[in-house]
């Protein structure tokens, strides 16, 4: 009998695994293909498929090579801290293109495990990934009003930065909310459609890039018409707010922020209003040259119409198109609980 045909031994299984086969050339190219992960100083770096590549003697080669070290570190960190704006948006292109044209050593065992290795002379970024670094980059970018990054950015070095860094913060919300229209379709400023879609965080990106809240749209309405239409939490408002030249500005029909406000039963945006030193609370205008105790009338809010009612600046005896005040109106359409407020604080019919 043949060795290789004899039992096993009493008491074993002949259940002993098989010989794995032998990866196919297209595997193991798969096993040696070198992508995307991240290299520092540890001893060990993992890329896809399973591959290991060691860099403990590594690093000491890439160290003497080509200035490796200086150029992902000590360079790196002082492009970081770069304090003048336009020298910074300058070197970020170069050193991005340095970096990208780096070589670096790496050993690359396959199959994983095994003794079988070749050492390796690849680009850097076969081997690590840049993200982190352009990530860090970007932010630092974000610190730059775009001003100064559309003055000093080449076209050369835009498509660059955009292909490997990506878009700024600003950039971003700018191509967000750059062809927002209203119902109307009447084309919004980006600071108003990002209002107007209560997408808060890119009205705050755009106000840091230095948009202007009394930009109008096509309806003549700015930053602050959109807020008291639409609302919008205090943070925003009060940085809105601030920047406005005139609190009572009309839009193309006659109406002010205050007018949108109370008609739209936002009533934080309304006591921010009131708040301000420059408000006029008794402006006329509308196609019904109404006021905005006349509008809080017409759509029943009884709560907005009482606040503006504490204001002694008040004047309940204006008078809209049709020769009502707001108590008459109020009795005209049936507002019942505006009328009895009103009554309470002495208004004329």
């Amino acid at each position: 009998m043949n060795e290789d045909d004899a039992p096993p031994p009493e008491g074993c299984s002949d259940d002993r695994p098989a010989t794995p086969p032998k990866p196919s050339h297209n595997e193991a190219q798969k096993e040696f293909r070198i992508t995307a992960s991240y290299y520092g100083s540890s001893a060990r770096l993992e890329v896809p498929h399973h591959v290991w590549v060691g860099a403990t003697v590594l690093s000491l080669l890439n160290m003497f090579h080509s200035g490796f070290l200086r150029v992902f570190f000590e360079h790196f960190r002082a492009l970081l801290e770069e304090a003048n704006d336009e020298a910074y948006v300058c070197r970020l292109a170069d050193y991005v293109r340095w970096i990208r044209s780096m070589y670096m050593f790496v050993r690359v065992e396959r199959p994983r495990g095994s003794k079988r290795f070749v050492l390796g002379y690849v680009k850097c970024d076969w081997a690590f990934s840049f993200a982190l670094r352009f990530e860090q980059m970007r932010l630092r970018l974000n610190c730059i009003p775009p001003v100064v990054l559309t003055k000093v950015e080449v076209e050369e070095n835009k498509a660059l930065r955009l292909a490997c860094v990506g878009e700024t913060d600003y950039e971003r919300a700018l191509a967000k909310h750059s062809d927002t229209r209203t119902r109307g379709s009447t084309l919004l400023t980006p600071l108003s459609a990002a209002i107007y879609g209560k997408d808060e965080e890119s009205a705050m990106v755009l106000l840091d890039g230095g948009d202007d809240p009394n930009e109008v749209d096509g309806n003549g309405r700015n930053a602050l018409h959109m807020a008291a239409w639409k609302g919008c939490r205090p943070p925003l408002f009060q940085r809105v707010v601030a920047r406005i030249h005139d609190v009572n500005t009309v839009d193309n029909v006659g109406l002010t922020a205050l007018m949108f406000a109370a008609q739209n039963n936002q009533l934080g945006v309304v006591i921010s209003l009131m708040n301000h030193p420059g408000i006029d609370l008794n402006v006329q205008g509308g196609y019904y040259n109404s006021t905005a105790l006349h509008r809080a009338v017409e759509m029943n809010y009884p709560i907005i119409l009482a606040k503006l009612l504490s204001d002694d600046r008040v004047d309940t005896s204006l008078k809209d198109k049709y020769n009502y005040t707001p108590l008459g109106y109020s009795i005209d359409i049936g507002r019942y609980k505006c009328v009895k407020i009103l009554r309470e604080h002495g208004a004329p019919e």
